[in-house]
Parts: structure tokens; C-alpha cells; sequence
């Protein structure tokens, strides 16, 4: 997925532009969820486009900034280059520690929780269980 595609599918669940903000629907909070954010190849310069689109929503330079609920962070609309502060967006990701590593840069916006590997015995347990 490129940049513009994951600017694209958050701004299709954002309604509002008015005076330099970008937002779901009055009274609406919405969480992006990115799956497998770790995915995206390096390219050439050492980046991941999607993720600097990440990075980009959530980094405002102050390191208060939690999740974009309070409008820290923002993207510039492609056309016209008018950056627009994103209200009452959540960003929610998870990943796979095997594949891409994900930048400092992005890293330090997030709160990382790790769920270790569930031994065969607990696996075989937890689902013995349900199919009975």
C-alpha cells in the first residue's frame, strides 16, 4: 500500500473540513486500525512511505500527543497542500516482530505491548476447550 492509498482510505471515513480541520462526522470518533503495519518495504532512500504518512498523523513535535483525538497531529491535502489537524481519530496498529522494522522516528508515538507465544499445552488447552 502507498501513502496516498492509506491517506485515501482515512480520508474516506473523515466527513468534515472546516478552518483547517479534518474529522468524522459530528459527534463520531473513529479508529484507524492498520494491520500488519510493519509490512511496507524500504525503498530506495531507507524509508516507508506509509509509514512517514503515519508518522506524519500522529507527530506534532510535542511528545504529550497519545492518539490524534486531540488534533497534535494532521495530513496535507494532496491537491491544494493545506494541512488539516485530524480530530477524533485513534490510530491502533499491531505487527509481527519477523518482518520490517519500523523507524525511531514512528516507534516513539506508540505504546508497544508485546503478547509472547502461548506454549503448545496452553494453545491445545484454550482450544479443546471452546471446540467441546
Amino acid at each position: 500500500m502507498s501513502s496516498a492509498r492509506a491517506q485515501q482510505v482515512l480520508e474516506d471515513h473523515l466527513d468534515k473540513k472546516t478552518k483547517g480541520t479534518i474529522h468524522p462526522c459530528l459527534g463520531h470518533k473513529l479508529i484507524f486500525f492498520v494491520d500488519d503495519v510493519n509490512l511496507p518495504a524500504f525503498d530506495k532512500y531507507g524509508a516507508q512511505p506509509p509509514i512517514e504518512f503515519l508518522r506524519q498523523l500522529v507527530d506534532s513535535g510535542d511528545t504529550r500527543f497519545l492518539t490524534l483525538c486531540n488534533g497534535y497531529g494532521g495530513l496535507y491535502d494532496r491537491q491544494s497542500w493545506r494541512f488539516f489537524k485530524v480530530l477524533d481519530v485513534t490510530l491502533l496498529a499491531c505487527c509481527c516482530p519477523l518482518r520490517n522494522g519500523l523507524s525511531a522516528r514512528f516507534k516513539k508515538h506508540l505504546h508497544l505491548i508485546h503478547i509472547p507465544l502461548s506454549s503448545h499445552v496452553v494453545l491445545q488447552t484454550i482450544f479443546s476447550s471452546i471446540l467441546e
